[in-house]
């Protein structure tokens, strides 16, 4: 080739090279999805051409060398930054898998916040529930939470919570039976007695309030001291003052919640233990 031929084909080769240098470039930084092997295949091909060539200016023979070394440095850079990738600890990589990480701790939080909280009753509520007894409770009551039977429950520790038992429902009185309104009067021909008054429909028995049993009224003792040697808290706790407590704070909440469960169970409030009373209403049919 004429030194005019070996010109120009190292104007085009510095050409390639640098647009092969910035695809490797955009790969890298995740613009382009693959590695330019055809590009780097023509480069090659083109070195490898100049190679066989003869050199007779000392001008042209200084471009091709620099030329070659800087190739020689970019193809150790490329294939250092190629391991890097597929070892994992390439510096972009970890960058971009931590910013994901913060992103998916954001949302998630984000979520947490918006998702409603269960319905809780409010201290009004207890309030109206406890004006037939004015006696300050000795024990820490938690605001009760009212939701249905498919709510995952408190978690429980060690036994069964303290549930209430359900009113047993009063029969409706209905209408008296045949003869019940005294004897028939036969209506003969010019018969003027009066018709007897009826009688009074009998009143409806008052629903009977739910007692503790004893043994679940140990049972939460038991927990509710051990959640408190879990929080750090004074263990001297009398089994006198949450059977009192129970049993002051069911019959109220039954009869202001009628026809739900209620139960108490030991929770872990604020780091405290506390009795929650719970109300469960039915499920709508």
């Amino acid at each position: 080739m004429t030194p005019a031929e070996i010109q120009k084909e190292l104007d085009e080769l510095e050409s390639r090279l640098e647009r092969l240098r910035i695809k490797y470039d955009q790969y890298f930084i995740g613009i382009e999805k693959m590695l330019p092997f055809v590009q780097r295949k023509d480069v090659d091909r083109r070195f490898a051409q100049l190679h066989k060539e003869q050199f007779r200016n000392g001008g042209l023979r200084f471009r091709f060398q620099t030329m070659v070394q800087r190739f020689t440095t970019y193809q150790t850079y490329w294939g250092r930054i190629i391991r890097q990738i597929e070892e994992g600890t390439y510096k972009r990589d970890l960058i971009r898998a931590q910013r994901l990480g913060r992103t998916l701790q954001q949302r998630a939080a984000a979520t947490d916040e918006a998702a409603p909280d269960p319905m809780e009753l409010t201290d009004d509520d207890l309030a109206d529930a406890a004006a037939d007894d004015p006696t300050p409770a000795p024990m820490p009551v938690a605001q009760p939470v009212a939701r249905r039977r498919d709510v995952e429950a408190f978690p429980d520790l060690g036994a069964s919570p303290l549930r209430a038992p359900t009113p047993a429902p009063v029969p409706a009185a209905g209408r008296p039976a045949f003869g019940a309104l005294g004897p028939t009067v036969p209506r003969g021909a010019g018969s003027l007695a009066p018709r007897p008054a009826p009688a009074a429909r009998p009143a409806p028995a008052p629903a009977p309030k739910p007692a503790a049993d004893d043994a679940q009224l140990r049972a939460l003792h038991q927990r509710f001291v051990e959640a408190r040697r879990m929080t750090g808290e004074s263990t001297d706790v009398q089994y006198e003052s949450v059977a009192r407590q129970a049993r002051e704070t069911l019959p109220r909440l039954v009869e202001k919640y009628q026809g739900a469960e209620v139960r108490l169970d030991v929770s872990i409030k604020d780091g405290k233990a506390v009795l929650k009373p719970i109300v469960t209403m039915p499920k709508k049919t």
